[in-house]
């Protein structure tokens, strides 16, 4: 078919090109198969014949064309073994080239005259010509010829549509810059004013119907639901139900071999090294497949548009099957949502009104693979509530609009979202919340407080006021006053108002005075709003420069040998202030069975109790003091020193015994002189001491008792425990400390002139350290 000369090459117009998703190529083999089989996938040779080369070719339902040097041929399809036969036009061979075939009717031009020849096949199977102008074209249906546009005036032409075989015309005056073309009984032409596709039935001449179209787009040519239109370099494929989105063919055709069949588009690629038949479908993924090399003619689709001939390179036409293509969805199946709308507050995140408004925009629907986007995209807003400091409530029911207004309360968030839909029901999301309070007073205190008196350090003392406020809209800054009353003055002084204590973004101010003044100061608050507070109530303080004192420690000085290795000690304590102890420092130092006292530390630190208990082991020392602290931290002086000893044992470490007797029911070390060597020896005992300054013992008393000396160092003390009555006596010695370790020695004296054996009894011992 040749649509060149007459301005009816099939465009389509799109606001976007698509490319095909999946692409194959075939090459055809030189295969055998029978004329007018149909290939599967890469095409059957129609002619198997080598000697005749085909330069064109046709196809209806009923045969093949081709067009060759000698002339126009024929084949029947479907027949196997079928061969070429000359088309014969009053007993003659048809010659020329084969523009186009469809219904058994043939367009065929002669370069050599001035015009073409529409030739047809009649009932009993006669073929029959007559001449068309030059640049007609044959319709599909081959019922109508259309025949080359006249001018008719300024910017418009005349079309003369013939009958075919009668020859019978009726003429349509339409646009000079815009195609026609008929399909069956249908004449499809594009008017200007208003841009629009006008459907003529041609039996009747009667308009059925019209439909809008973009501007601008020359070409138009309907074939089924699909249209080419778009302009002369750029075809574009259009969906006229509107179910898929259009796209442009423009890097996979030549322009002059496009047409259209049952849902693909067929036409001569250009993309690839040689020429290739390129079909697209145009439902589903858009898939492209070629076929080829083949040559520059145009292929020709049959009577049903169901199948494909082309010629190829090596002069064969060859046949697709066009049937295995997706059909055409009838519904938009389009899932994509639309764009997120844009949501904006019109008062800002902040507002002092009663009232919040949002507004939602650009919105813009998409589509999914290559369906139209089914647009009507809709907005949806809501909005949800929270009073200042609780949790937010539910969510209003939404509603379609692009503004929404809220009535809010002083102190209320109010948060908006949107979503929207488009006409296939597909949602996005909510968008992402934006939010205004409402701030219409000023901000409230919840805390304004300072202490009732200030310590008193070297003559000054530093009151200080802390605070804080809420607010809708957030605290900005604050404000703060101070006046202070004299010492001895009746009245306080005028408040001052300290350019560093005006507009703070501080929670605490600090103002110093001196010992016996007094200082009252307030505070006010303001909002981003410029909302401001009233002062707040004053807090007023004194002074306070005495320190509590220690009025009494206690402690006990001696614990006897505890019959479990452990014994418990309470030191007790009492202070006094003027304004009342509010807490105790309590330290300790404890000196071991055999060494010196350790540094102190901290048994309990601003304690309210008045007294602590620790535990000690036979031998040890543990001295206490404490301290008082009164509320504004003044502390007093640490008290003396009290300190509990624990009496150790005859067996207890390190004492080293060479005897332990039980005397009186209970143990003891007992020392005794060698007189009489052959009663056995001497007994005698010792400790290692380390930092001791002395020791205190307790021993037994008799008649019969002896005296033993106790040595430290060159230090030889002695103790007399013989009696007229028997008990036990508490005996204490000191020593200078040498600040070294060593040993104290026990040892019973012989008495003289009168030598005689003497013993002596320790019940128990503990090392002394002052």
């Amino acid at each position: 078919m040749k649509l060149a000369r007459t301005h009816s090459i099939r465009r389509t117009w799109a606001w976007v090109a698509v490319s095909a998703v999946t692409v194959t190529m075939a090459i055809a083999p030189p295969a055998s198969a029978a004329p007018g089989d149909l290939g599967s996938g890469s095409g059957a040779i129609v002619a198997p014949s080598s000697n005749l080369a085909l330069i064109r070719a046709g196809l209806t339902d009923d045969a093949v064309y081709g067009e060759s040097l000698a002339g126009i041929v024929a084949a029947p399809r479907g027949v196997a073994g079928a061969s070429w036969s000359p088309v014969l036009v009053d007993g003659s061979p048809l010659v020329g080239r084969l523009l186009q075939s469809d219904s058994e009717v043939l367009l065929v031009a002669d370069d050599d005259a001035a015009a073409d020849s529409v030739v047809w096949k009649d009932e009993l199977g006669v073929w029959h010509a007559r001449s068309v102008p030059s640049g007609s074209v044959l319709g599909r249906g081959g019922r109508y010829v259309l025949l080359p546009a006249q001018p008719a005036g300024t910017a418009r032409v005349t079309w003369r549509i013939e009958d075919v075989r009668t020859a019978s015309s009726w003429s349509y005056e339409a646009p000079a810059d815009r195609g026609v073309s008929i399909d069956g009984g249908t004449l499809w032409a594009l008017e200007v004013a208003p841009a629009s596709v006008v459907e003529i039935d041609l039996a009747s001449h009667a308009v059925v119907s019209r439909r809008g179209v973009p501007t601008g787009y020359t070409f138009y040519a309907p074939r089924g639901r699909w249209t080419l239109t778009g302009s002369a370099t750029l075809p574009f494929i259009l969906d006229v139900p509107g179910i898929y989105s259009s796209f442009g063919l423009r890097w996979e055709f030549d322009a002059d071999t496009v047409d259209l069949g049952r849902d693909v588009a067929v036409g001569i690629g250009r993309d690839t090294d040689s020429p290739t038949l390129t079909v697209v479908e145009l439902a589903g993924e858009q898939r492209v497949t070629r076929y080829g090399p083949a040559m520059n003619a145009r292929p020709d689709l049959d009577d049903a548009a169901q199948s494909v001939a082309y010629v190829g390179s090596d002069g064969r036409v060859r046949l697709v099957d066009l049937r295995g293509a997706p059909v055409a969805a009838t519904t938009n199946g389009e899932t994509a949502p639309p764009s997120q709308p844009y949501l904006a507050l019109e008062q800002g995140s902040v507002t002092s009104g009663t009232t919040v408004t949002a507004r939602s925009s650009g919105v813009y629907d998409y589509t999914t693979g290559s369906f139209r986007a089914s647009g009507g995209a809709v907005i949806e807003m809501t909005y949800r509530q929270a009073p200042f400091g609780r949790p937010f409530g539910a969510w209003a029911a939404s509603r379609p609009t692009t503004t929404l207004t809220a009535r809010a309360a002083d102190g209320v968030t109010t948060c908006f979202t949107a979503r929207a839909h488009d006409a296939n029901g597909n949602y996005t999301s909510w968008s992402e919340s934006v939010c205004s309070r409402t701030d219409t007073s000023a901000p409230r205190f919840t805390k304004v407080s300072a202490p009732s008196v200030v310590r008193v350090v070297k003559g000054k003392a530093v009151g200080t006021l802390t605070y804080a406020a809420d607010d809708p809209s957030g605290v900005l800054s604050y404000d703060v006053r101070y006046r202070v009353k004299a010492k001895g003055a009746a009245a306080y002084g005028a408040w001052v108002y300290r350019t560093a204590f005006q507009g703070t973004t501080s929670t605490t101010t600090a103002v110093s005075i001196s010992d016996g003044q007094r200082l009252c100061l307030a505070v006010r608050a303001r909002d981003g709003l410029e909302h401001v507070s009233a002062w707040s109530t004053e807090r007023c303080m004194g002074t306070d420069a005495a320190a509590p004192r220690i009025t009494r420690t206690a402690a006990p000085r001696w614990l006897p040998v505890p019959s479990s290795g452990k014994a418990k000690i309470t030191f007790t304590y009492a202070g006094t202030d003027d304004r009342g102890v509010t807490s105790y420092d309590v330290q300790v130092r404890v000196a071991p069975v055999d060494g010196p006292r350790g540094l102190r530390t901290t048994v309990a630190a601003r304690t309210t109790k008045t007294s602590v208990t620790r535990t000690l082991r036979a031998g040890e020392e543990a001295c206490f003091r404490v301290r008082a602290r009164d509320a504004v931290g003044n502390v007093s002086s640490w008290s003396k020193e009290r300190c509990t000893s624990v009496a150790a044992g005859p067996t207890s470490k390190p004492m080293d015994a060479d005897k332990v007797s039980t005397v009186g029911g209970v143990k003891v070390v007992a020392l005794k002189n060698g007189v009489r060597h052959g009663s056995g020896g001497y007994w005698s005992a010792n400790v290692f001491h380390s930092g001791s300054t002395g020791i205190r013992l307790q021993v037994r008393t008799c008649p019969a008792c002896g005296t033993f000396n106790v040595q430290v160092g060159e230090k030889v003390m002695a103790v007399k425990t013989t009696s007229s009555r028997t008990g036990w006596k508490t005996v204490t010695l000191r020593w200078k400390n040498s600040g070294e370790g060593e040993f104290v020695f026990f040892d019973e004296v012989t008495p003289y002139p009168r030598e005689r054996v003497t013993t002596s009894y320790v019940r128990s011992w503990v090392l002394l350290h002052d």
